[in-house]
């Protein structure tokens, strides 16, 4: 891979996939948050006062925490009319925890409705973690 962390868009037949990476499994929820917002199209205004937002959510197992922490943050975007991008994360097997900064949303290009457990993979590999999440558009 091109950088030690990162995320791009796969092919896939119905909706969309997202591919992701990082050195670890915090830096992984922040990339694929990342890829999420790219594939949305989401532009904010960042010169807005940020809103803060804390997260806990229950997760004993990555694949579950990858895909709660994306529908979280989807959840957020609906109910509160912001996108909240990561400020710091933590895993410890048994939560997500941190804090999100969400910022007024001006647009949303392509409605993502939910990430799935369809097709997902979320590994530790010897280069650090590899997830792929398919989201329902």
């Amino acid at each position: 891979m091109a950088s030690e962390a990162g995320f791009r868009e796969r092919e896939h037949t119905a909706d969309w996939a997202l591919e992701v990476w990082a050195p670890d499994f915090p830096e992984l929820l922040r990339q694929a948050a990342r890829g999420l917002e790219a594939l949305s199209g989401v532009a904010v205004d960042e010169a807005a006062p940020p809103e803060r937002q804390a997260v806990a959510i229950p997760a004993e197992d990555p694949e579950t925490a990858l895909v709660e922490f994306l529908n979280e943050l989807l959840f957020l975007r609906d109910t509160r009319g912001r996108w909240f991008r990561p400020e710091r994360l933590t895993w410890d097997g048994q939560a997500v925890r941190g804090t999100l900064v969400g910022f007024p949303l001006r647009r949303v290009a392509k409605e993502v409705k939910a990430a799935t457990y369809h097709n997902l993979q979320a590994r530790r590999t010897p280069a650090g973690w590899q997830a792929v999440v398919v989201v329902d558009v």
